[in-house]
């Protein structure tokens, strides 16, 4: 007997447990490096776990933005493409985020020929589509890549969108002129782009993102 194939249902972001720590600081269960990955920001630095076997690699950042709602929305989404918060911990008046670390930035990969930049940027295109939908402001600190080749975003968790309203996703400046700097860094000094690329790149250059990502992002 033939029966009716479902209809598909529209994709949505997958919650995910954040753990918070109150009156604890993460140094008491992460081991400080002294390494600190490039393009992180100056306030975050790698640790390890200090009773994991594994001994599990995280990225340990202080968080100055106060705005809880807004942090609790972007830990929310579940992504591939975007380096999963862990946990969360309070220690007197300081906050830190804890997050997963992801082996290598991307730019040190440069220069790529331009169908491996393709296919870095499908992946961050994915990431970036899943945080738009949020209709929420933040702000990218590096994009990454583990050894298996899996591209993830690495959010800079003490972005004040409050304070400076231009990483808002009303204004898509920030975003396009950050995705123009990482496909010229990964092209590195390539001016032979085909026409695709070349209006692509137009577009950011523009302060603009392409039209099919402006229909998705929420209005105000």
């Amino acid at each position: 007997m033939l029966r009716r194939k479902p209809r598909v249902l529209p994709l949505r972001a997958a919650a995910v447990s954040i753990v918070l720590y109150c009156n604890r600081h993460p140094d008491e269960d992460y081991l400080p490096l002294h390494d600190r990955p490039p393009g992180l920001p100056s306030a975050a630095w790698t640790a390890a776990h200090r009773e994991n076997r594994s001994r599990q690699l995280v990225v340990v950042q202080k968080i100055e933005n106060d705005r809880l709602c807004e942090l609790r929305s972007l830990a929310a989404i579940s992504s591939p493409n975007i380096a999963r918060l862990l946990a969360v911990y309070h220690s007197g008046k300081a906050t830190f985020s804890v997050q997963e670390h992801v082996d290598l930035d991307v730019l040190e990969l440069a220069p790529l020929c331009e169908r491996e930049i393709a296919a870095v940027f499908s992946q961050v295109l994915r990431g970036l589509l899943s945080l738009l939908v949020l209709g929420v402001g933040f702000r990218v600190a590096c994009i990454r890549t583990t050894v298996t080749g899996a591209v993830k975003i690495v959010l800079d968790w003490s972005y004040e969108p409050t304070v400076d309203p231009h990483f808002r996703l009303a204004g898509t400046a920030y975003l396009a002129g950050f995705l123009e700097q990482v496909m010229h860094g990964l092209g590195g000094a390539r001016r032979d782009w085909s026409s695709e690329a070349r209006d692509f790149l137009r577009v950011l250059a523009a302060g603009s993102l392409p039209a099919e990502w402006v229909r998705i992002i929420p209005r105000a």
